[in-house]
């Protein structure tokens, strides 16, 4: 099965809306409006995990998204996505105090979360802080 989805759900302010792009090797989720990316996170890895950091050997393109190391990976055995409807969204977003959360739910599991007002949001499977995920709680 070939995954390639870019999926937008609008937040219904401002034109706000969380993306989510799993290009089949690896997921990210952004906030964005109208006039760029506020917030993004590394969801998860499909494929192997590599050893080197794309943002310290240099070898991140902009624009990419790169699958986020081994040493920045939790081992835990959680189920990914395998079509476009595993996805729920939770906002509680007020653009007018420039504060609120997306919760990003795989197959009924909180698996991430983008807070608005900071630019790396959190991940399940993220082990430790990295420029791609803080760990979620």
């Amino acid at each position: 099965m070939r995954i390639d989805w870019l999926l937008e759900f609008p937040l219904g302010c401002n034109g706000l809306s969380l993306f989510i792009e799993d290009d089949g090797d690896v997921c990210y989720a952004y906030l964005a409006n109208g006039k760029g990316i506020l917030a993004h996170v590394w969801m998860y890895n499909r494929t192997e995990a590599p050893i080197k950091y794309p943002w310290i050997t240099g070898s991140a393109a902009i624009g990419e998204a790169h699958k986020n190391p081994k040493e920045f990976v939790s081992e835990k055995n959680i189920s990914l996505p395998d079509n476009e409807d595993d996805f729920r969204i939770e906002s509680s977003i007020d653009v007018s105090a420039k504060e609120g959360e997306v919760k990003i739910f795989i197959k009924k599991t909180h698996f991430a979360t983008l807070n608005l007002g900071e630019t790396i949001g959190y991940s399940l499977l993220a082990a430790k802080p990295s420029p791609l995920a803080n760990p979620l709680v």
